[in-house]
């Protein structure tokens, strides 16, 4: 079984995804997916079935709710962290 933790992160902004995505390769994080709040992205976050889902909270903050709210739905088990910057 493989243990390395495994990440996905989600955010509409592609500037900050790339930048969330450096600090936690840095930090040893394998990030598996980067996308954005779209019903097809949610999709792509279910199907990678990562170890740890990082979603931002900025403008507008209804998407990172509805992001939240499906992910932990669909993906019970996973941990979601919510990033502010």
């Amino acid at each position: 079984m493989d243990s390395a933790l495994t990440a996905v992160v989600v955010d509409d902004n592609p500037r900050s995804r790339e930048t969330l995505t450096r600090a936690l390769a840095q930090a040893g994080v394998a990030v598996s997916l980067s996308c954005g709040t779209s019903v097809q992205d949610f999709r792509r976050v279910v199907e990678a079935a990562p170890s740890l889902i990082f979603v931002t909270l900025e403008d507008p903050l209804p998407r990172a709710i509805r992001a939240v709210d499906y992910l932990s739905g669909s993906l019970p088990d996973t941990p979601i962290v919510a990033v502010s910057t």
